[in-house]
């Protein structure tokens, strides 16, 4: 938890994930497989955060896949936040990107908010999806290196949507600048007004994108460690935290 501000925010853990309880490529149950080749998400040992095991595409090629957790909803109006780590493999291609989803409403893409960091146009982007239809709320510059581990943190509280991202090479944060710090920021605040905007309860997930641009060669994108919290407790007196 962290401290300052004028309120208070109790986190409950929803659904936390290091896929060490399955053997290599079983995806856990539990999980609703999403995206262009959804079949093809599954876990590996090539690279991980902790444990044995990550999540990543099967399919040697450039395409989305993803998952949400569709056993359990926030539960919280949709006051939650969703945090994971990816990496991005190491090789010549400039294409992968990776991302978070919260708030969505099953299916994971008919209303939900999604922030997308992308290696070839070194961008990190906050959409919201309204009855299938995806906006831009804001974009900013975010220039990663591949061949490192990245911690994202997407948090939807009230109409407040938060964007984090530390890199694990040196523990720094991005900041809205596109520089890294020390002290912990989030590089994307935003409050959303846009009409019937995601504002219920709803899932968690998030999604891969490999790259083979150029064709000869293909960058795998690996995430591990996904945790799906609920914040608070929205509409009643519960002193909040800022958070």
């Amino acid at each position: 938890m962290e401290t300052g501000g004028t309120k208070l925010i109790m986190t409950i853990i929803i659904k936390s994930e290091n896929w060490e309880s399955v053997t290599a490529p079983a995806i856990p149950a539990g999980w609703t497989l999403t995206g262009w080749d959804s079949t093809n998400l599954i876990t590996t040992t090539a690279q991980k955060v902790s444990g044995v095991n990550s999540v990543k595409s099967g399919d040697n090629s450039s395409n989305v896949c993803g998952g949400y957790w569709n056993t359990t909803t926030d539960g919280n109006c949709g006051d939650s936040q969703v945090t994971m780590s990816f990496y991005l493999e190491s090789t010549i291609g400039t294409g992968q990107s990776f991302g978070l989803i919260c708030r969505a409403v099953n299916p994971p893409l008919t209303d939900c908010y999604k922030m997308t960091l992308n290696v070839g146009s070194n961008t990190i982007n906050l959409s919201v999806y309204i009855g299938g239809v995806s906006s831009t709320i804001t974009s900013q510059a975010a220039t990663l290196a591949t061949g490192i581990w990245y911690t994202c943190r997407l948090k939807c509280l009230l109409n407040t949507v938060n964007i984090r991202v530390q890199r694990a090479s040196d523990s720094n944060y991005l900041t809205s600048a596109n520089t890294w710090q020390a002290a912990s920021v989030d590089c994307i605040v935003v409050t959303d007004s846009t009409p019937g905007r995601p504002s219920g309860t709803g899932y968690g997930g998030f999604f891969l994108n490999n790259a083979d641009f150029p064709a000869s060669t293909v960058d795998i994108t690996y995430a591990d460690d996904f945790l799906f919290e609920s914040l608070g407790n929205k509409g009643s007196f519960f002193p909040f935290f800022n958070y």
